[in-house]
């Protein structure tokens, strides 16, 4: 393995946060995975994004239609199946029926870090005064991350 010194460390890798470091006590993080599919550009406009029942249409710029997601406890898995293409399908077009004209063009997944009761955990390590943790955002990891980041360099600028 390869050893690093720092004064600081701040851990902040998503689904893998609980596997990252070996020797220091983690809270418990899990991969969940989600699944998505893309529609293509389409001249209908959403007016707004499409909430209901943890499932979402968004319309982005350029037309194209997301719909998503799956929230599945499947490990590091991050195949893609048909089951879930079909369901977030079946979803997509009851909500907007003209997406029954379109294609799907595209399904991918990505691994989302859960946590107990998905609360993320930012904060100093309980054991390790050097250590910072900044995981399990679940869902919410790209919108938590400014305010995440600034409230770990506090923490770090006070305790340090």
């Amino acid at each position: 393995g390869m050893n690093l010194q720092a004064d600081f460390y701040v851990v902040a890798s998503g689904a893998w946060s609980s596997c990252i470091l070996n020797e220091v006590e983690m809270p418990k993080i899990k991969p969940i995975r989600g699944q998505l599919i893309q529609y293509p550009s389409i001249k209908e406009k959403l007016p707004y994004i499409l909430y209901k029942n943890d499932f979402y249409l968004i319309q982005r710029q350029d037309g194209v239609v997301l719909a998503g997601s799956t929230k599945e406890d499947v490990g590091f898995d991050k195949r893609i199946t048909e089951e879930a293409r079909k369901s977030l399908q079946m979803k997509a077009e009851s909500i907007m029926p003209i997406l029954k004209n379109y294609n799907i063009e595209n399904q991918w997944s990505g691994l989302r870090p859960g946590s107990q009761d998905n609360v993320p955990m930012i904060e100093r390590h309980h054991k390790y005064n050097n250590v910072y943790l900044n995981v399990g955002h679940y869902r919410y990891g790209l919108t938590m991350a400014p305010k995440a980041a600034r409230i770990i360099s506090d923490l770090i600028t006070l305790n340090g």
